[in-house]
């Protein structure tokens, strides 16, 4: 993730014009500069389960397995036993929020997937930070855990299913928050 601040710094450096246009660029790399300063090498587990806020399409009529479950610490994946994942109650056109309430440096999203069943289900789902794609999960037999790279600027994070159920087991975030780097 060094490499890739280290790459920006770079780009920033290049000198495009004069007036406002170069101040603006000028006011980037002090910024980029900021971060790679501020940022480790890798960078820490967000841990906001206190205060960030999840919300999901709709909830499973049954047993009800809300949106903060995917928040919960609780990596088990086995979503009956334990009860710790989210569910959402629809069989297509699902998503799943946590609402950061301030912008975070996402560098990597990991999704746990179920361990009990249907780990096919999260085939295709794509996560976001703000509006911006980090990627799309392909279902592999046997793997319970996805590793997104990110490193995108948002204030949430948005898992979207539009051709399945969502259940997630845990959603952790890795980076840091911007307020922490100024």
């Amino acid at each position: 993730m060094l490499l890739l601040f280290k790459l920006l710094l770079a780009l920033a450096a290049v000198p495009k014009t004069h007036g406002a246009i170069g101040y603006i660029r000028m006011l980037e790399r002090r910024r980029l500069e900021q971060l790679a300063a501020a940022a480790p090498d890798k960078e820490g587990l967000i841990n906001g389960y206190d205060f960030f806020t999840t919300s999901q399409s709709s909830d499973l009529p049954i047993n009800k397995a809300p949106a903060s479950r995917a928040m919960d610490g609780n990596k088990s994946g086995e979503y009956k036993k334990d009860e710790s994942c989210s569910h959402t109650g629809a069989a297509t056109n699902n998503w799943w929020k946590v609402d950061l309430h301030k912008p975070y440096f996402i560098s990597s999203v990991r999704i746990h997937n179920r361990r009990d069943c249907c780990q096919d289900r999260l085939d295709g789902a794509e996560v976001f930070v703000g509006e911006k794609k980090c990627g799309t999960i392909v279902f592999e037999s046997g793997k319970y855990a996805y590793d997104l790279d990110c490193g995108y600027v948002g204030d949430y994070v948005k898992v979207v299913q539009n051709n399945n159920e969502l259940t997630l087991c845990e959603v952790q975030l890795h980076g840091l928050a911007m307020g922490s780097v100024i």
